[in-house]
């Protein structure tokens, strides 16, 4: 086994880029489609979780595959919203 670091994962989102607004969106979106409750407060009492468990939380909705489907409908938007307007942390263009 050598000691050579061979690949490192970042995880950017909320560490380096403000993605809130766009995760706001897409779970606004997803619910507007699904016909599903959805509200800011819902969205901060929420944010930072997996989606797999936001959606049992907020909805109910507890079948997995359900669950799954509806996850990626909200990344699939969210990347889709975060394409174009990802900015980094302002504080990180002061350093």
């Amino acid at each position: 086994m050598t000691d050579t670091i061979r690949a490192i994962i970042w995880d950017l989102d909320g560490v380096i880029i403000d993605s809130a607004e766009e995760h706001k969106r897409s779970w606004y979106r997803l619910a507007d489609e699904e016909g599903l409750p959805f509200s800011d407060q819902q969205f901060h009492d929420t944010f930072g979780m997996r989606n797999d468990a936001i959606i049992p939380i907020l909805w109910g909705i507890t079948d997995k595959k359900r669950v799954q489907e509806l996850a990626d409908k909200k990344e699939a938007y969210f990347r889709e919203f975060v394409r174009d307007t990802a900015a980094p942390f302002q504080e990180l263009l002061n350093c």
